[in-house]
């Protein structure tokens, strides 16, 4: 069995299941008028150029991220989101 690592600003429970897709549900919650109009441009360029060039690959808001070490996990949370917690 593998073990991964997951950042997320969410407090989870010890059982919480985090189903792939949740962060594009997240992000179609978002409108042009609300705090996170960067993150939902941001989402929005990587899907279109993603279907334009990269047909065959998921889309990130389909997908659950992991990432594969400890070290990934702490190297990606301090530069990127240091308020969030490490699964």
């Amino acid at each position: 069995m593998n073990t991964f690592f997951h950042i997320s600003p969410t407090i989870l429970g010890v059982g919480s299941v985090i189903l792939p897709g949740n962060f594009g549900r997240i992000v179609k919650l978002y409108n042009p008028s609300s705090v996170n109009f960067d993150i939902l441009t941001r989402e929005t360029i990587f899907e279109q150029v993603r279907q334009q060039e990269f047909q065959d690959k998921p889309s990130r808001l389909d997908c659950l991220f992991l990432l594969e070490s400890l070290e990934q996990a702490i190297e990606y949370k301090n530069k990127h989101a240091v308020w969030n917690v490490i699964y």
